[in-house]
C-alpha cells in the first residue's frame, strides 16, 4: 500500500534474533564490483570472475556518453559461487 506516496511493507512481527538469522540465510547471485579501470570491459569482468563459477551476466556501468562509471555487476548462476568470490 502507499502512505504519503511511498510504498510500505506490512508483515508478521519477527523478533530481532529471528530477523538477523533470516538475513544470514539469504542467498545472493549478484556481486557489486567497484574501483574498476575506465578501460575495463564486460568481457574483462567475465574473464576475471569466470574462474569462480558460471556467470549469467556481467556489465560495466556506463554514462550516456559511453564512458565507464568504474563500477559494475556480475551475476552468477549459483549463489555458492558468490560466497567464494566475496
Amino acid at each position: 500500500m502507499l502512505i504519503n506516496d511511498k510504498q510500505v511493507y506490512v508483515g508478521h512481527f519477527l523478533r530481532k534474533q529471528e530477523r538477523d538469522s533470516s538475513l544470514s540465510n539469504t542467498k545472493f547471485n549478484n556481486v557489486y564490483v567497484k574501483n574498476l579501470s575506465e578501460s575495463t570491459t564486460n568481457e574483462d569482468l567475465k574473464k576475471i570472475f569466470g574462474e569462480y563459477g558460471t556467470i549469467t551476466s556481467a556489465v560495466v556501468m556506463r554514462d550516456a556518453d559511453g564512458k565507464s562509471k568504474c563500477f559494475g555487476f556480475v551475476n552468477f548462476e549459483n549463489p555458492g559461487d558468490v560466497a567464494n568470490v566475496v
